[in-house]
């Protein structure tokens, strides 16, 4: 599907559909999706689902619903163009891959990731391999219960009761509740800020079209 400009799912009937890996891999012309009616209760794999959508430049995923996924690895791979994704209250409490979820999405400058679960024996392998270096992004530490995974983002976060934490691929905490503050400096704390008043600008302008 890559000469695949746009695409209409409001008539496709998909509630008794388990597999959506690769569904739209390699639609390398899309500059839009509009997912508002899909219906994704059945489904329990997306890996590769956007992986290769070049040109895509925001996804809106608050609608779906994703109780019974386990497979999520590269489910934004290579989508270079990708600037904001809309979990919404996205649930992953049932998926054991992330590897490479986010691999080369390398104009993403803010993930919300604060309702992602991190399972215990979730593979996270390469999950942000590639992104922008100045990209962040925020979990909600009391939904994760993978040590390894909180250790590969920072070593700290398994020691203290933070949540809302936001950090960069360097692994340097950017900003947390106040009464828990680790290696900020003003830099940080500003690109923070100003990345978030870009999201939140954009999602203005979205939502006034």
């Amino acid at each position: 599907c890559s000469s695949l400009i746009s695409l209409d799912l409001s008539k496709l009937d998909t509630s008794s559909v388990s597999y959506m890996n690769s569904m739209f891999y390699n639609c390398s012309s899309l500059k839009s999706l509009d997912l508002s009616e899909l219906d994704t209760s059945s489904v329990t794999n997306m890996g590769n689902m956007f992986g290769k959508c070049r040109l895509l430049i925001s996804l809106d995923l608050s609608n779906l619903n994703t109780l019974l996924v386990k497979y999520m690895q590269g489910m934004f791979y290579g989508c270079s163009s990708l600037k904001f994704i809309d979990f919404g209250k996205f649930d992953t409490s049932s998926v054991i891959s992330m590897k490479k979820m986010f691999y080369g999405c390398s104009s993403l400058i803010f993930l919300d990731l604060r309702h992602f679960k991190f399972n215990k024996n979730l593979n996270f392998d390469d999950m942000f391999l590639k992104c922008n270096k100045t990209l962040l992004y925020c979990i909600n530490n009391e939904n994760n219960m993978n040590n390894d995974f909180l250790s590969y983002i920072s070593e700290e976060l398994i020691n203290n009761n933070c949540s809302d934490i936001c950090f960069s691929e360097n692994k340097k905490i950017i900003v947390e509740k106040k009464e828990c503050t680790l290696n900020c400096s003003d830099d940080d704390i500003y690109k923070y800020e100003y990345n978030i008043r870009c999201y939140e600008n954009y999602l203005n302008e979205t939502n006034n079209i």
